[in-house]
């Protein structure tokens, strides 16, 4: 396995070792939940003798905190209470988790002596450990086989923020927690822009999308790239933002979004997160049919 503490892997590398997190939350669900949906990561604590805590007082955009004491088994996860949502603080607890379970991490976490690690309200660190935390959580309260169980139900033309949303009802977490799920699982190829005042905090894209634009040489969305005018995204208020809006979808083309994306037809969702200020933009390609086929003649054509 990667040691995170030793250097800053590839990408490959990097995908080893989330894949390799993704197992271990597996094995941890295997022994210590049962089947079904929602997952319960107080009760996986307690099965390892986590001691938790809900605590008020927290510093602003602090989510949850560890309080090492000088051995792991003693080492206590303090949740900030009122702070957020019950499915924001469920997916904290899965992350802090993670961290009791992932190889490595408490030598990184407590390296210099400090006796405390906050953690964020928000993904989309650069940080491998924090990047395989919130993998373990992912995985362990949104497991594949569950996840997609939910998924095939679902029609075709349900692809998009509707998976979305029944991803985070059955799982029990965040709308923002199950997008990033539904890009890591998602056949048709898809796009997860997150924004905040119009400026991109991340983007995600499905594996079958990755590989498009790979074979396109397609320019990608990074952090801090604003928003093109078009995006709705772009156009909602703060009074939007906040009231958690949701626009009507709209139709528009890859190449609008990443140059030389191609100029296949896709469908434009967007949800605000409230008062998480974050809005998402959810990328759907609309030439891709049951088969798992997509019509590249015009996408994949090099303009």
């Amino acid at each position: 396995m990667i040691h995170p503490i030793h250097a800053r892997p590839g990408r490959s590398e990097q995908d080893l070792a989330l894949r390799e997190t993704r197992a271990k939350a597996v094995k941890v669900l295997a022994k210590h939940a049962g089947p079904g949906l929602p997952k319960d990561p107080f009760a996986i604590a307690a099965k390892r003798r986590i001691q938790v805590s809900e605590v008020t007082g927290l510093p602003s955009g602090v989510a949850g905190r560890l309080l090492y004491r000088g051995d792991g088994r003693q080492t206590e996860v303090q949740l900030a209470k009122g702070i957020g949502t019950p499915e924001m603080t469920r997916f904290t607890l899965a992350h802090e988790i993670g961290h009791f379970e992932i190889d490595g991490h408490f030598d990184i976490l407590f390296r210099s002596g400090q006796a405390v690690h906050d953690c964020g309200d928000g993904f989309g660190s650069d940080e491998l450990h924090e990047k395989q935390a919130d993998a373990f959580a992912s995985e362990l309260l949104m497991p594949k086989v569950e996840c997609m169980a939910v998924l095939r139900v679902l029609k075709p033309e349900d692809d998009g923020l509707p998976a979305i949303l029944a991803l985070a009802d059955a799982c029990k977490v965040s709308r923002h927690a199950a997008a990033n799920r539904f890009i890591d699982l998602v056949e048709r190829p898809t796009t997860l822009i997150v924004s905040v005042d119009g400026i991109i905090q991340y983007c995600a894209r499905s594996a079958e999308l990755r590989e498009r634009h790979e074979r396109l040489k397609t320019t990608k969305l990074s952090k801090g790239d604003r928003l093109p005018v078009h995006a709705q995204a772009a156009r909602l208020t703060s009074e939007q933002v906040l009231a958690g809006h949701r626009t009507k979808p709209i139709d528009g083309r890859w190449d609008h979004w990443f140059p030389n994306g191609g100029r296949g037809e896709i469908q434009e969702e967007v949800l605000a997160l409230g008062s998480y200020r974050r809005v998402l933009t959810v990328l759907t390609d609309n030439a891709w049919d049951e088969s798992g086929t997509d019509d590249e003649q015009d996408s994949d054509r090099d303009d």
